[in-house]
């Protein structure tokens, strides 16, 4: 197939009212048709949140990567923008693989990973884009602009993607995932004066088998004094009850030494406890950090595609980021959401829900456990328990199938506060067919995808003291 942006966007155009609209969200960022994974190039400008990320808009499954592009006012409402990048030269022919944003003197640099095929392998190597409009984007003809050619012998051409560009005092710096000969996740470190010639700087960070086989899609962000990295590991062995996805993401709180062009930290910790949580992306917006997560897992089946909607993935809401004590903090934009309940875990009573999108915020009692379940008209619950100082989020008795690649998959997953909560209260954000649970004012967070036969339609909190 002959990829090009224009093809892409004409297909979108005749196709796109043949998606079924039976789990389409109504706050979430999700692909007009087509599969969605990575958040790619996430970034504010003039106060509009630009998100692109990894599309392939003639399938509901994986496919040769594109660049889709979606702008938000909010971090909650989305609106389609034509697409950016598609696997149209040699140096990208076999995807335009993640990567991020950087805006220059007015100008919007993208930066991605090309695959290319050489001598029977799909090599990667690093590319450039870039727009004034924010629409419409010019590859470079230098690219690639940073290839395994004139790199270390330790880099591997086929591990060698997912680009952070950071433009600092008059420098462009490329944090780049490879991973040692040992099969360890590593960050490598370019720099550049002027976006086209790159030279190697040092080895950023270098994992152990305790943190995966290989890193991707890493990120770099200085919030209240503190360097924060992220980066999505791929085979973590799990730590009783977390990292138990096959595929986790990790935040580390340390300091960057750019002279050295290291990185050290003293502390790392799963950014989200739930089942669908991958390759996040921070930003700035309105002066805030904010993050964007790809709502979906690796090596799961995904029902949207094995029905025939037509798409597949969506992305979690915006979250606004701090730390606090050491910790990273989630806190949810709610503000566009007009359907909101304040509820306390002793009201027995069934509420309704109407509709969706829906904020829930609930008060509970430290002491006492509690069961919150929305139910709908056959009997399919998705439920939230505190049992102890453990909550478990479920979609246990639902009847969709997903499965997992994971040793024993479970379509629950289990959050252990330690009774060191920062707040008694537990916010939700329900949409058609995602959950994101916030506990203790932000502390930890919880998402996962589901699949109702028929919407969600009653809320009940038992408590049990």
């Amino acid at each position: 197939m002959n990829y090009t942006v224009e093809r892409a966007n004409r297909y979108i155009k005749n196709n796109k009212e043949k998606v079924n609209p039976q789990f389409r969200q109504k706050i979430h960022a999700q692909p007009p048709i087509g599969w969605m994974n990575d958040p790619n190039g996430f970034i504010a400008i003039n106060d509009k949140l630009h998100l692109f990320y990894q599309f392939y808009p003639y399938d509901s499954v994986w496919g040769p990567m594109h660049w889709g592009h979606m702008t938000s006012t909010d971090g909650l409402t989305w609106q389609d923008q034509p697409v950016a990048l598609a696997p149209d030269h040699v140096f990208d022919e076999k995807g335009c693989f993640s990567g991020t944003a950087v805006l220059v003197d007015n100008q919007l640099i993208l930066m991605y990973t090309g695959c290319e095929q050489i001598n029977g392998q799909a090599i990667q190597q690093q590319c450039i884009a870039t727009s004034t409009n924010f629409k419409d984007f010019d590859k470079s003809t230098e690219n690639p602009v940073i290839s395994t050619i004139n790199c270390p012998s330790f880099i591997s051409a086929v591990d060698f993607r997912d680009p952070k560009i950071i433009y600092r005092k008059g420098r462009y710096y490329a944090l780049i995932v490879t991973k040692t000969p040992a099969s360890e996740g590593q960050i490598v470190l370019f720099e550049s004066l002027d976006c086209k010639e790159w030279n190697f700087k040092s080895i950023l960070l270098t994992g152990n088998k305790e943190l995966g086989i290989m890193w991707e899609c890493p990120d770099l962000l200085t919030i209240d004094g503190k360097d924060i990295l992220i980066l999505s590991a791929i085979e973590m062995p799990s730590q009783k009850e977390k990292f138990t996805n096959l595929s986790s993401c990790i935040y580390f709180v340390g300091n960057m030494n750019w002279e050295t062009g290291q990185y050290s930290y003293d502390y790392y910790e799963e950014i989200d406890a739930g089942l669908d949580f991958y390759a996040p992306q921070m930003t700035i917006f309105k002066n805030k950090p904010v993050l964007i997560s790809w709502m979906q897992m690796w090596d799961r089946n995904i029902p949207t595609h094995e029905l025939n909607h037509l798409w597949a993935g969506c992305m979690t809401s915006v979250r606004q980021l701090s730390i606090e004590n050491g910790q990273l903090i989630q806190r949810p934009l709610t503000h566009s959401i007009t359907d909101k309940l304040f509820l306390k875990t002793n009201m027995a009573e069934i509420i309704p829900l109407n509709t969706q999108p829906k904020y829930l915020k609930i008060e509970f009692v430290p002491e006492n456990n509690f069961n919150i379940q929305f139910q709908n008209k056959i009997g399919e619950i998705l439920s939230l328990k505190k049992e102890g100082t453990f909550f478990t989020l479920s979609r246990e008795k639902m009847q969709t199938t997903i499965l997992g690649k994971e040793k024993d998959f479970q379509n629950y997953r289990i959050y252990d506060s330690k009774g060191m909560l920062r707040e008694n209260f537990v916010e939700i954000i329900l949409d058609t067919s995602s959950i994101e649970v916030f506990i203790g004012n932000g502390q930890k967070t919880m998402s996962m995808r589901f699949f109702p036969t028929m919407p969600l339609s009653t809320c009940q909190i038992i408590e049990n003291e």
